[in-house]
């Protein structure tokens, strides 16, 4: 295994694996992380992107969190939880399916998580968004 910090591809990796060591060494800029990157939507877990970059899990997940001030979880929540933001702001109204579209388990889970990063519901949102 390859030390990640040398900046070449490790044999076999994939060009989203190169993508996102680049992303997680700040050589990428913030617009292609969001979405090229971690695939929030498809929810891979940190063994998952540890497997692509074929870095050991538990240095990447303290080279993100050193990096990133958050656990990868937290992360894809967040985005998640912007990318339902952007949808309700642009007249998406059904919380169901806006739920399964950004990765979230269920609408229940969607709300869970959204209350706990913006301290309102997806409906309370949406109701201040359009008043």
């Amino acid at each position: 295994m390859r030390s990640a910090n040398a900046g070449a591809e490790a044999p076999g990796a994939t060009s989203d694996a190169r993508l996102i060591l680049d992303w997680l060494f700040g050589r990428q800029p913030e617009s292609s992380r969001t979405i090229a990157v971690l695939h929030f939507v498809d929810g891979l877990t940190l063994e998952e992107v540890a497997r692509r970059v074929q870095i050991h899990p538990i240095h990447l997940s303290r080279v993100f969190r050193k990096r990133f001030r958050s656990t990868l979880a937290e992360y894809q929540n967040r985005l998640r939880v912007q990318f339902v933001c952007r949808a309700l702001q642009h007249g998406r109204g059904d919380l169901a399916s806006l739920a399964t579209d950004a990765g979230f388990a269920d609408q229940s889970h969607m709300g869970r998580v959204f209350r706990m990063l913006t301290d309102q519901t997806p409906g309370q949102f949406r109701r201040f968004i359009h008043s």
